[in-house]
């Protein structure tokens, strides 16, 4: 075990569960009335990628937590392996965050294909891994 990983692991959670309980109170009053359009679509598709910003940001840092926290009590793991493997997982729980951000507008994940390029990209990191 490195105690140095250890409590970078720790620290980790501690900020994504401070950025969690401060975006519990933030996000509900985020209304799309007061933003702008963008390129990709009308307010209220402005309020999903800033949600969804919010909520990949929390997502990071739990996954920056448990990269962190198996490297120090995994020993005699292979880096590689587990660092591609961690990748995959990270991509496609970026995945599930951006449905669950758009899972009253599904049609929103259309207009930027973040899903589908996340997808690819863990699968690609899984393939390397073996």
């Amino acid at each position: 075990m490195t105690a140095e990983l250890t409590i970078a692991g720790l620290g980790c959670a501690a900020l994504a569960a401070g950025h969690a309980f401060i975006g519990r109170s933030a996000l509900p009053g985020l209304r799309s009335r007061h933003l702008p359009a963008t390129p990709f679509g009308p307010p209220p598709v402005t309020a999903g990628m800033v949600r969804f910003t919010w909520h990949i940001v929390t997502v990071t840092l739990v996954a920056f937590s448990v990269l962190l926290l198996t490297l120090a009590w995994a020993g005699i793991a292979n880096p590689r392996i587990l660092l591609l493997r961690w990748l995959a997982a990270f991509w496609l729980a970026a995945t599930a965050t951006s449905f669950w951000v758009a899972r009253r507008r599904v049609r929103s994940l259309l207009r930027p294909p973040l899903p589908v390029l996340f997808v690819v990209i863990a699968v690609m990191c899984w393939t390397a891994s073996t």
